[in-house]
């Protein structure tokens, strides 16, 4: 069975193109042969569309629809529309080319030579002539070749050994308040905060422990004690710590200490932060 599936208003725009067709179809003998179309119906869809009535089967719709009769007259013409407007004027055509030279006319003929005059008698010497200037000076000779490469001297005395220095800081963190000790440094290294921690890459010596805080007044002051030792290893306490009162920013320790070799470590614990915090902790040891 075939089907095709329309709404209800498809299923009058059906009819209604059929009858178009048909109405153009047979306009011409429309009254004599107007024949009935037959079709099922159900749920929107049209099945079984003839000429012939059909059995539709249960739930559907026996529909049929009718021929239109022949086409009516022509209507009356329509009136004639205004003039258009007059069109713009077209551009001005390109100058045509510049037409050919004329012929070069031809040369008139050559006159006789004229007679050979007679030789002159010599005249008399003239007198010298001034000195002229001096004339202007040549251009400069090429450039000699290059001279040979003078031997290097000798190398200079090796310029003396400045002191020694290492460098570290809190890493832009201010000290808490509220903590008791902070290492300057978040890595182990035996046991110890290594973030901050500075290693030394030669053997070197230090004598002082220098250290800087910005400690508000009426804080009770930070202790700031130097760790050092070999990496990984156990780490020996500076003999004395620097202590930063209240409303104070530096502070200075004599250190006395081994000389540290390559790979050794050094280090700060800040304890006792107290009331009120404080500011970014920098330190270095030097001689």
């Amino acid at each position: 069975m075939s089907r095709v599936t329309v709404t209800r208003w498809g299923v009058t725009a059906a009819l209604c193109v059929a009858t178009f067709v048909v109405t153009t179809t047979l306009s011409a003998n429309a009254s004599s042969n107007s024949p009935t179309y037959y079709a099922c119906l159900h749920r929107g869809s049209l099945s079984k569309v003839g000429t012939s009535r059909p059995t539709c089967a249960t739930g559907y719709t026996l529909i049929s629809w009718n021929a239109v009769g022949p086409r009516g007259l022509p209507g009356t013409a329509g009136k004639v529309g205004p003039t258009g407007a007059k069109g713009q004027a077209g551009a001005t055509g390109a100058t045509g080319p510049t037409g050919p030279t004329g012929a070069t006319g031809t040369t008139g003929p050559t006159g006789s030579t004229g007679q050979t005059g007679l030789t002159g008698s010599t005249g008399p010497t003239g007198p010298t002539g001034a000195t002229g200037g001096t004339g202007a000076i040549g251009p400069t000779g090429p450039t000699g070749a290059t001279g040979a490469t003078g031997s290097t001297g000798a190398t200079g005395l090796t310029g003396a050994t400045g002191p020694d220095y290492i460098y570290g800081n809190s890493g832009g963190a201010t000290i808490g308040s509220n903590v008791t000790s902070e290492w300057m440094g978040t890595s182990s290294v035996g046991g110890f905060e290594f973030g901050e921690a500075q290693v030394v890459d030669t053997t070197s010596s230090f004598g002082h422990f220098y250290v800087t805080d910005s400690v508000p007044a009426g804080a009770s002051g930070i202790n700031l004690t130097l760790f050092y030792g070999p990496f990984g290893g156990p780490m020996t306490a500076a003999t004395q710590s620097a202590v930063i009162t209240s409303g104070e920013s530096t502070a200075t320790v004599p250190l006395t200490m081994s000389p540290l070799v390559a790979g050794d470590v050094v280090v700060v614990l800040v304890e006792n932060p107290g009331s009120g915090g404080n500011g970014v902790v920098n330190w270095s040891v030097g001689p």
